[in-house]
C-alpha cells in the first residue's frame, strides 16, 4: 500500500492516488491496482453523512414519540393525583377526567366511583347525625316538660292536702322534682362542653336559691 500525488488528465490538477499491490512469489509477479483517494472517501463520506442524518431523524422521531407517550401518561396521573388531594382535603365534589391509556382511564373511573361512594356515605352519615341530634333535643324537651308537669300536679295536690303532714310530704316531693329539673337543665347546658357527669356546685346553688326565692 502506498499513496502519492498524481496529475489528473481531465483537470490537470494533482490528486492523491492510492495504489494497492501484492507480490506473487510463485510467478514472480506484482499485482497492483490504483485509484484516487477522494473516489474512496466520497462514498464513505456519503454513507457517513446519510447515517448521521438518519440517526438525527430517528432520534427526533423517537423523542417526539416518547414525549407524547409521557404526556399521555403524566397528564392523567397528575389530574388523578390532584383530584385525590382535593378529596383528601374535604372536597368530595372533585372529579377527574378519565384519559390516556386504558389502564389510566380505568384508574380515573375507579377513583371517581370511590369518591362518589365516599360522598354518598358522608352525606348519609351527616343526615343520620342531624336526625339523631333532632331526636335527642326532642327527648330532652319532653323530659323537661314532664318534670314541670309532675311538679305542677304535685303543687295542685298540695292545695288539696288535708293534713300538715301530707302537705309537708308533697312539698318535699315537689322540691325533689324541682331539684331534678334544675340538675337536668344544668347538665344539658354543660353537655356540649363537658366530657363527664360532674356539675359545678355554684351554678346549681344559684339556680336552686332562685327557685326557693
Amino acid at each position: 500500500f502506498s499513496s502519492y500525488p498524481w496529475r489528473d488528465d481531465a483537470s490537470g490538477k494533482f490528486r492523491q492516488k492510492v495504489v494497492f499491490s501484492k507480490y506473487i512469489e510463485d510467478f514472480d509477479w506484482v499485482v497492483a491496482t490504483a485509484m484516487y483517494l477522494d473516489e474512496i472517501n466520497g462514498p464513505l463520506t456519503t454513507v457517513l453523512v446519510t447515517n448521521a442524518l438518519l440517526t438525527v431523524v430517528a432520534t427526533s422521531l423517537l423523542f417526539m414519540i416518547v414525549r407524547k407517550l409521557s404526556a399521555s401518561i403524566e397528564k392523567p396521573l397528575s389530574a388523578a393525583s390532584a383530584t385525590l388531594g382535593a378529596a383528601t382535603g374535604g372536597d368530595l365534589s372533585a372529579r377527574t377526567e378519565p384519559a390516556g391509556p386504558e389502564e389510566l382511564r380505568t384508574l380515573g373511573e375507579n377513583l371517581n366511583r370511590f369518591i362518589e361512594t365516599l360522598e354518598t356515605r358522608t352525606r348519609l352519615q351527616e343526615r343520620t347525625i342531624l336526625e339523631k341530634e333532632s331526636l335527642i333535643r326532642e327527648i330532652q324537651h319532653r323530659i323537661n316538660n314532664n318534670l314541670q308537669t309532675v311538679s305542677s300536679m304535685i303543687n295542685l295536690q298540695r292545695s288539696a292536702a288535708r293534713t300538715d303532714e301530707s302537705e309537708r310530704l308533697l312539698r318535699e316531693l315537689q322540691a325533689r322534682v324541682s331539684v331534678m329539673g334544675i340538675v337536668y337543665n344544668r347538665m344539658l347546658g354543660a353537655g356540649a362542653d363537658s366530657n363527664d357527669d360532674s356539675l359545678p356546685l355554684s351554678g346549681f346553688l344559684a339556680d336552686y336559691i332562685g327557685y326557693l326565692g
